[in-house]
């Protein structure tokens, strides 16, 4: 999904609903990102050894959606907001869990997917056949292309309505 495109807007969903300082929430993003990257990883070695690209990317799949519900339903909940407290981190307790979790999932889901999408993709071709030669070529320029398209559309979800009731960074 729409990785790169939500880093920004995560980190301004962390600094103005979630109440992190600049610092915090560039921390916790690049943490996120590092392990979303170490985790494709260990996908890629899952999806080979243990099970096959199909059942990694549905299994994983259906985590990266789960994280992603999560995430929408705290940024569209106003009871699961922290109080702005002025220190490095507001986030405590249930809402703490609640994001952490659903961090976790989404860094899961992605880096497993990621490691096997485009090598399942791929495998539905073969390359001996000229026909399916070209349509592997096609394949190849036609997920790359959404992959760009998607990004900066599925950002605006998320942060559309993390940000809806709060002025923050050139949103009204």
């Amino acid at each position: 999904m729409g990785f790169v495109a939500n880093m920004v807007s995560l980190v301004l969903y962390f600094n103005g609903v979630m109440h992190f300082d600049l610092a915090s929430s560039a921390n916790t993003l690049t943490n996120f990102m590092g392990s979303t990257y170490l985790l494709s990883l260990v996908g890629g070695f899952i999806s080979d050894t243990y099970l096959n690209r199909f059942t990694t990317c549905l299994l994983f799949g259906s985590l990266e959606v789960l994280a992603l519900a999560m995430l929408t339903v705290q940024a569209a909940s106003n009871h699961l907001h922290p109080e702005a407290c002025g220190k490095s981190s507001c986030v405590k307790g249930g809402i703490a869990v609640m994001l952490y979790t659903s961090l976790c999932l989404l860094a899961l889901g992605m880096g497993r997917v990621r490691g096997s999408m485009t090598a399942f993709g791929a495998d539905q071709f073969d390359e001996k056949d000229p026909t399916e030669a070209k349509a592997l070529a096609s394949f190849s320029i036609g997920f790359c292309s959404v992959q760009l398209w998607e990004q900066p559309h599925e950002s605006l979800v998320l942060c559309g309505l993390a940000l809806k009731k709060h002025s923050i960074g050139g949103f009204p």
